[in-house]
């Protein structure tokens, strides 16, 4: 993840602790932030990054779950480590392969694939945050069709501007359930209305 003066994060898997790692650097690549940890509890991997242009930062990862942690443009914790996913929802299955997008001032989503009933049919699900990581968008389902499978997906968001926040999801989608995926995607408004509706990419 990069902000407009080119400072950048980049975040990956250990697979000698299964843990998640990150590393700061400058716009001509010297380094600001040494390697350090990301997760400060259980394993961690499939990790994603978004950066503001303060060059403050979020990191996304999962563990059975999905889970986040904000840092300041410094390297130092904003908010700890804590759950994606609403607890009062099911939490019986899994949650995997979050992605992360990030406005010009901090504020994001995560959106990540979802079997919480354990029943191995996923849908895919997003919830957003103030950069403090307070709640901003209720979790919800992103999908509109919740047959068969919705696996994968990947999101970006508008940075600045009158339409600074709003949000578009990408997914591979097998609603009929003949084994074939194709690109799906469904955009939102700032507060997470609906802007545009579910429609196939491929």
């Amino acid at each position: 993840a990069m902000n407009p003066d080119g400072n950048f994060v980049v975040v990956w898997t250990n697979q000698e602790d299964n843990a998640v790692y990150m590393r700061k650097f400058d716009s001509e690549g010297k380094e600001q932030l040494k390697e350090t940890k990301v997760n400060t509890s259980g394993n961690a991997n499939m990790a994603a990054v978004a950066m503001a242009d303060d060059g403050s930062y979020v990191v996304t990862w999962q563990n059975g779950d999905v889970y986040m942690r904000g840092f300041d443009a410094n390297g130092k914790e904003s908010f700890a480590q804590v759950k994606v996913s609403n607890a009062n929802m099911q939490s019986n299955g899994k949650r995997s392969l979050p992605d992360i997008a990030m406005d010009a001032d901090g504020n994001f989503v995560i959106t990540w694939e979802d079997d919480a009933d354990g029943d191995g049919y996923y849908d895919i699900r997003a919830r957003g945050f103030n950069k403090d990581g307070s709640q901003r968008i209720e979790e919800f389902r992103v999908n509109g069709n919740a047959d068969d499978q919705q696996r994968d997906p990947s999101i970006a968001m508008t940075s600045t501007g009158d339409s600074a926040g709003a949000f578009t999801i990408a997914w591979e989608d097998d609603t009929d359930g003949n084994g074939v995926f194709r690109i799906r995607t469904r955009s939102f408004n700032t507060g997470g209305s609906e802007r545009t509706a579910d429609s196939f990419v491929s």
